[in-house]
């Protein structure tokens, strides 16, 4: 080859080259934060993630299937439910739900007040003129009596009690549709970012595919003479670049699921 041709495939190789200490760094860097995460020194996990694996796809729940058109069923675990039910298992609505339920109850407490409350007091113990005397029998001694109390005279501060706990309702109301609307926001977000993902992962597949098919022509084109090298070099950057995109979209499709799951609380293993 000539030595256009030479310097030119050189710098192509020394530019991906020059990606990969990086890649390194920021590999290492994870390693580092998943052994702290269990409570590992950092490098103790080097040896156990340090094989190489395709990058993992989770599978999608039938619950979604709605939600998320064309994606095969194949894909899907045998799990039943709808969103609407899976969003109660997201922590923050749980307890927002139980916050106005305790609340709703206060209100019902506080009128209670109006009404006259009937208790029975009552007591039991011996009685005896001297001490010695307190063993013997017949020196037992009850005593039980009903008492009614009734705070209607407090009725001005009964209905501000119950002003204040139907505020306080209101506000724990408030609370809980915000918590259901930001868990309907981030669960949409999430199926739109994956339903997007999984169609830009098919067209990169593909045009990753071509692209490994221009390459390999050009490079037989090439040695028969019918291109120049320029052209070699530009199928193998194509390709190159579509191969990495491909890669960082099977990566983000995975992280897509994990948010999906996370937005509606997650759980289905459990029993």
């Amino acid at each position: 080859v000539n030595e256009l041709a030479f310097r030119q495939s050189q710098a192509n190789l020394e530019s991906t080259r020059a990606a990969v200490p990086s890649l390194q760094t920021s590999l290492e860097q994870m390693l580092n934060a998943l052994a702290v995460l269990t409570g590992s020194m950092p490098g103790s996990l080097h040896e156990r993630l340090g094989s190489r694996h395709a990058v993992a796809a989770l599978p999608v729940q039938p619950a979604l299937r709605a939600g998320i058109p064309g994606i095969p069923t194949a894909t899907m675990d045998d799990v039943t439910g709808i969103p609407a039910d899976l969003l109660r298992r997201r922590p923050d609505v749980r307890m927002a739900e139980r916050e106005l339920a305790a609340q709703t109850a206060r209100i019902g407490i506080a009128k209670s007040d109006f009404f006259p409350k009937l208790t029975l007091n009552g007591s039991i113990g011996v009685e005896a003129l001297s001490f010695g005397g307190l063993s013997d029998s017949g020196n037992d001694l009850y005593s039980v009596g009903p008492g009614i109390s009734w705070a209607i005279f407090r009725s001005g501060q009964i209905r501000s009690n119950i002003k204040v706990q139907t505020a306080l309702q209101e506000q724990a109301l408030a609370m809980y549709e915000k918590s259901v609307l930001s868990a309907v926001q981030e669960t949409r977000d999430a199926l739109t970012a994956f339903r997007n993902e999984q169609l830009r992962l098919t067209a990169l597949t593909a045009a990753a595919g071509a692209a490994r098919t221009a390459a390999e022509l050009a490079e037989n084109r090439y040695e028969n003479g019918l291109e120049p090298f320029d052209t070699v070099l530009d199928a193998q950057r194509t390709q190159l670049e579509l191969e990495d995109l491909q890669v960082q979209s099977q990566s983000q499709s995975t992280l897509s699921v994990i948010r999906l799951y996370k937005a509606l609380g997650g759980g289905w293993g459990r029993r």
